[in-house]
């Protein structure tokens, strides 16, 4: 109230003094979750998420530090110019990621600074698996005494250079849960379809071959090279964190990885390429890694957690039999999906003869990569094979080496 003995009562103003609304009534959390931002994966949300409850953690989400204000990178059109009226069809698909961005956690993507494969093939080490005995394999120095398995040769290194030509929409990648199993493998995008019927292109009138190399409308693209990219990445990230994973964890990240494998190899949308091929063969390698870990440390993953039905309980030599076939059955699929990648290949090389396309057969560079990748296929098949035998063995749970490190 204001009043004055000078000021006439007329002129006086009057109002009620009410505190302003705060903004939140609560602190703002963090998206994602503590252990998945420090390990830059992508994080499910929920308490727990879907990584840390696989881990048999808990979910702990930090305040947010930016209290609501946008990101830095995310820059505002000035609003003080108008901007002219818009008419005709858009020439090209800029702010396609607005209306994804919106189901997504901001700045989670899949990191991919270690997916590569080699630009140049060695033939050195690349031997059939026919010279060796019992398929050993070339990763296997001592046959079948699985306290030598495992280290990975050389000859796998995938942390070559790997340059391949991709579209502006995998450059920045934001990669959601449920691509890697979900919805939407093997079929268009949300934003695919609404591009395609404002465009009137239909992807059902275009020829189901899977080794057409014509240039295809972006309505015509299915997902698989992001379910591919994020695949690649929680692979990555579990060989990182294997001291700390279970059994169970390890064998449903190997059903998740194979059927994804097998849905983007069956796929009549993507545009077959050597450099696709390679990086399935990267997230094979990986896998095949992990279970190199649990052949040799066998008696750590069979104590680690008991198996049993509500009060019921295995022995220990049932337990350890019980999951000594279950990787055994998640290394026969892997071994299927090894022989169907090798079936692919032989599938695209064919085609391109039949079709006399100048593509992969007909350079030096895409000869070398279909030979590394059937070479490389050959390999991996004899090492699991050799796994699928320690592992059936009756000494496999009993004793182990522990679990190294790095």
């Amino acid at each position: 109230m204001v009043s004055s003995s000078e000021v006439p009562s007329h002129l006086s103003t009057s109002w009620k003094a009410t505190e302003a609304p705060s903004r939140r009534s609560s602190p703002r959390l963090c998206s994602a979750c503590d252990a998945c931002r420090q390990s830059r994966v992508k994080c499910t949300g929920g308490n727990p998420c879907r990584r840390c409850g696989n881990n048999g953690a808990n979910c702990h989400y930090s305040v947010s530090l930016r209290n609501g204000r946008l990101k830095a990178n995310r820059v505002q059109k000035p609003t003080a110019q108008a901007s002219p009226p818009y008419s005709g069809t858009p020439p090209g698909r800029h702010g396609r990621g607005s209306s994804r961005d919106l189901h997504m956690n901001d700045g989670l993507g899949a990191n991919t600074n270690t997916i590569s494969a080699p630009q140049s093939v060695s033939n050195d080490g690349l031997s059939s698996c026919d010279k060796h005995n019992s398929l050993t394999g070339p990763y296997f120095a001592t046959g079948m005494n699985h306290s030598s398995l495992l280290q990975v040769s050389a000859d796998l290194n995938v942390h070559h250079p790997f340059n391949t030509p991709t579209d502006s929409a995998t450059s920045n990648l934001v990669l959601s849960s449920d691509m890697l199993l979900g919805i939407g493998l093997g079929s268009c995008s949300s934003t695919d379809d609404e591009w395609s019927s404002s465009t009137g292109i239909s992807s059902f009138n275009l020829p189901p071959s899977p080794f057409d190399f014509s240039s295809r409308p972006r309505s015509a693209r299915c997902a698989c090279m992001r379910a591919q990219l994020l695949c690649i990445a929680e692979l990555s990230g579990a060989q990182e964190e294997i001291d700390h994973m279970v059994l169970g964890s390890i064998l449903e990240l190997s059903r998740q990885t194979c059927e994804q494998i097998r849905q983007e190899l069956s796929c009549t949308l993507c545009t077959k390429a050597s450099t696709r091929f390679i990086m399935t063969m990267v997230a094979l390698q990986h896998l095949t890694n992990l279970f190199c870990r649990v052949a040799k440390n066998g008696a750590w993953y069979v104590s680690n957690a008991r198996l049993g039905l509500e009060s019921f309980r295995l022995s220990e030599e049932e337990d350890r039999a019980h999951k000594s076939l279950l990787v055994v059955s998640s290394l026969g699929y892997v071994d299927n999906i090894l022989d169907l990648l090798g079936s692919s290949v032989r599938e695209f090389q064919y085609a391109e003869i039949v079709q006399q396309n100048t593509g992969e057969t007909a350079t030096e560079t895409g000869r070398s990569n279909l030979k590394w990748i059937m070479e490389t296929v050959s390999r991996l098949r004899c090492q699991v094979q050799t796994m699928i035998k320690v592992v059936a063995g009756l000494d496999w749970g009993h004793t182990t080496s522990g679990i190294q490190q790095g």
